[in-house]
């Protein structure tokens, strides 16, 4: 078993070019059914209602945070309110010396004469237009004085006033029908055409009962003869804005607190009238709209801008005709065409960026480009552009790209990972899965600081000499299973095996390499060797009960530089290192039979690995094919097992060999035999020391020369 799989399943950090196929027609399918869906559901009549209710919401948004139009001051409301109802703050003697407060103290409804009274003092004052937003569809009941002091009033100042008619919608016939309600006839002739000081001062909310949209003129029938201007238009007259055409016409409005109500019962009131209105000139040259602004009315209307009077809602319909603020919406088809790019476009997103946190900041990034823009639109092109459909087009197509990528990415990395977990810990594959760049980085060929272990068992060739193929296969798979198991389970990564023989690799897939991810690597290995030994025990008992052989085996670890990399043909590639620290480790396991131990590392892992095992030294040597001498140590156990009788003896014998004191040495080595360290590398030392001493050498280094591999 070998690497050389591994690039077959990923050989590049990019997909293949089907796969690129596969993703970009998925991409666009889903970009195309979203499209079709949203721009389905404006038509449907179950979706279409919610959708352009929450349309309105984000154009009202636009409206009362965008542009509005300018106050008109040239514009002044008057208010039948709450004050003028009830005269609570006129005094007495005011009353006394007014007609029309005696008038209005007799209660609502008002008599007629009070407008009239009205109509003079506001024309004396200089208004340009008097705007009553009020109905009198029918005679005063038993006060005809009343209804001709009102249209004696209208007649003298037939050029300057303006009186409102309602537009009655009723159900006639299965039909709704429009008809209007003029003034009675005591008040105006009912004349074909219509007398040109009526004016119809009715609204007609959307669905969710806010309005947002005038007409500007109404026909009785199809005869030009028989329309009717609204109170703005028919205040306007010819100028700029009067002239818009029947339908309705989406305008901007003001701001919701311009055009506050002055208190009508004020105007009869000398001194307030003469200091606070006339002087100023608060009404001279404007045009005066006259309506209820009374809590108990009721007369208010929901606009995008809050809720406001109707006498106010006239005022700001007549300011926005005025400034030309009226604004267009945009056609059906601009909508539809706008869905279906921004799915395509949320598509291609996705499709060629291929970073989906990037991806996903942008898509939300266009959301809110996508409210800019139709603001922008508002503000200045006086264009009501519908984004709430584009923008879901846009985010629903990004989102189920984004899914789309995110399901085949798992399914890569899934596929990747059934892959490399036969090579690598599950620890491993997952670093591998988080930072593939790093592993393909690796596959060209780059320098690791990396652990290295060899293990191999011992006289295995032998045996299978004298056992049947089968039992030693099984036998084998058994013990390769269980090493790979432990190797695993400790972050290593099995490079490969050589019959009996693995090499497992700590550190092959990291970058940088400090101290700290050494150290954990070396005592990784370590663990991973006192596993091995424990687990083969475990194996060797089950074998010896069915009669199969024991096994021994030797193990070598060392930690320094390596190549590493894929290596071989274009007919047979494996991943693997290279280089002086891998060949070390493979002669370190080899020395463990001349030792008589099963576990040898090299000075490099001593070094990291002290503090958490018991070593023994072994010896310094020159291994075979090699000039320099390093330590090698045995490795008895980890920190938490007490060491055994007769170390410190032992590692006072090897201080004094290499010192040359082979004297001391012997009786040191003795000393450990007879506490109980009595083993095959004890025996090793106390007959190197009986030979030197026999044999004194003529120099002395402490270095002792392997002559077999």
């Amino acid at each position: 078993m070998n690497c050389s799989k591994i690039p077959v399943f990923v050989k590049s950090p990019s997909s293949s070019p089907s796969q690129t196929a596969q993703r970009g027609f998925a991409l666009l399918s889903v970009a195309l059914l979203v499209a079709l869906a949203l721009a389905a559901a404006r038509e449907w009549s179950w979706t279409a209602a919610p959708l352009r209710q929450m349309e309105w919401r984000m154009e009202d948004y636009c409206h009362l945070s965008g542009r509005l139009t300018p106050v008109d001051p040239e514009i002044v409301v008057i208010g039948i309110d709450d004050a003028s109802l009830s005269l609570e703050s006129a005094f007495p003697e005011d009353v006394q010396a007014s007609r029309p407060l005696q008038l209005i103290e007799k209660g609502w409804i008002w008599p007629r004469e009070v407008y009239a009274h009205l109509l003079d003092c506001l024309i004396e004052a200089g208004a340009a237009k008097v705007v009553l937003d009020l109905m009198f569809a029918t005679p005063t009941p038993d006060h005809p004085e009343y209804d001709e002091a009102l249209r004696a009033a209208l007649d003298r100042h037939r050029d300057k006033v303006v009186i409102g008619a309602d537009i009655e919608t009723r159900l006639l016939r299965g039909s709704m029908v429009e008809n209007l309600v003029s003034p009675a006839e005591v008040l105006l002739p009912a004349t074909r055409p219509l007398d040109p000081r009526i004016g119809f001062l009715t609204y007609w909310p959307d669905g969710d009962n806010v309005v947002r949209r005038v007409r500007t003129e109404f026909g009785l029938t199809d005869d030009v003869a028989d329309r009717v201007p609204s109170l703005p238009a028919r205040v306007l007259g010819d100028r700029q804005g009067a002239a818009l055409g029947p339908g309705f016409h989406l305008i901007r409005f003001g701001d919701p607190g311009a055009y506050a109500p002055m208190s009508l019962h004020e105007v009869f009131v000398p001194d307030i009238w003469e200091s606070n209105y006339v002087k100023p000139g608060i009404i001279a040259g404007k045009t005066v709209f006259v309506g209820p602004t009374a809590r108990h009315f009721q007369d208010t209307v929901i606009t995008p801008v809050g809720e406001l009077f109707g006498v106010q809602v006239h005022a700001q319909v007549c300011a926005a005709l005025r400034a030309g603020q009226v604004l267009q919406e945009a056609p059906p088809r601009w909508v539809q065409w706008a869905i279906a790019a921004a799915a395509l476009a949320a598509s291609l997103l996705v499709m060629l960026l291929k970073r989906p946190l990037l991806a996903l900041v942008l898509l939300v990034a266009g959301s809110f480009g996508g409210l800019w823009f139709q603001r922008h639109a508002f503000d200045v092109w006086n264009l009501v552009l519908p984004m709430l459909t584009p923008l879901l087009a846009w985010n629903a197509t990004g989102i189920f790209a984004l899914g789309w990528d995110f399901v085949l990415e798992r399914r890569q990395k899934e596929k990747l990972r059934r892959a490399i977990t036969r090579y690598f810990s599950p620890d491993m594959a997952e670093e591998i899965l988080r930072k593939p760049d790093s592993y393909f980085r690796t596959l060209g060929g780059v320098h690791r600081e990396i652990t290295v272990l060899f293990s191999d068992l011992r006289g295995f060739t032998s045996l299978s000499e004298k056992h049947p193929p089968d039992q030693l296969v099984r036998q084998l798979n058994q013990y390769l299973e269980r090493m790979v198991e432990i190797t695993f389970g400790r972050k290593g990564s099995i490079d490969k095996f050589i019959g009996d023989a693995i090499m497992a690799v700590w550190g092959r897939i990291r970058d940088e390499a400090d101290d700290k991810a050494l150290t954990e690597d070396a005592c990784l290995a370590v663990e991973t060797a006192l596993k091995m030994r424990e687990g083969l025990a475990e194996l060797n008992q089950v074998w010896e009960r069915e009669g199969s052989p024991a096994l021994a085996i030797g193990i070598g670890i060392h930690q320094g530089g390596a190549i590493v990399g894929n290596m071989g043909s274009p007919a047979k590639m494996e991943f693997t290192a290279i280089g002086d620290s891998v060949n070390l480790s493979a002669r370190l396991e080899s020395a463990t039979k001349q030792y008589g131990v099963d576990i040898i590392v090299s000075h490099s892992v001593w070094e990291k690995a002290e503090a958490q095992f018991v070593f023994r030294s072994a010896d310094l040597v020159v291994v075979k094919g090699k000039e320099v001498p390093i330590h090698v140590h045995a490795v008895l156990s980890s920190s938490a097992v007490p060491p055994p009788p007769g170390l410190a003896d032992y590692e006072s014998g090897i201080t004094a060999f290499r010192a040359g004191d082979f004297a001391l040495a012997l009786r040191a080595f003795k000393s450990a035999r007879m506490a109980g360290l009595d083993d095959e590398l004890t025996s090793l030392y106390l007959h190197r020391c009986e030979t030197l001493i026999a044999n004194p050498p003529q120099s002395w280094n402490g270095v002792w020369v392997l002559k077999e591999k």
